[in-house]
């Protein structure tokens, strides 16, 4: 038949034990945590805008096209996954969208 327990003694100094593992395994992670965060990684921003321009008086397409850019940046772990990280790299994205559509507006005023 099985036995039961009925007095367990664990060694007089258990708790520092634990104590020392849960701080150890904490300091560790911590580190191991915060190096890995300060690697770099590729971080991406798209935009992709479709612009059409008629000529009112004929109907005439002007511009049918579609503007896409893509912009890459190398940036830390801990520093890739913020708002004001997306919010940069779709803006630079957006600014060369916009910079062909100024090009290419400007060429439709020369034809004019």
């Amino acid at each position: 038949m099985g036995r039961t327990i009925y007095n367990l003694k664990l060694p007089p100094n258990y708790q520092n034990q634990q104590a020392t593992a849960f701080a150890a395994g904490f300091a560790f992670g911590l580190v191991g945590g915060m190096v890995y965060g300060m690697t770099k990684t590729d971080v991406y921003g798209d935009a992709c805008i479709r612009i059409t321009v008629l000529r009112v008086n004929t109907g005439e397409t002007l511009i049918d096209k579609d503007y896409v850019a893509h912009v890459v940046d190398n940036m830390t772990k801990l520093n890739s996954d913020t708002p004001q990280t997306r919010s940069t790299l779709a803006g630079k994205a957006i600014k060369i969208v916009m910079e062909q559509v100024k090009a290419d507006l400007e060429q439709v005023v020369q034809r004019m």
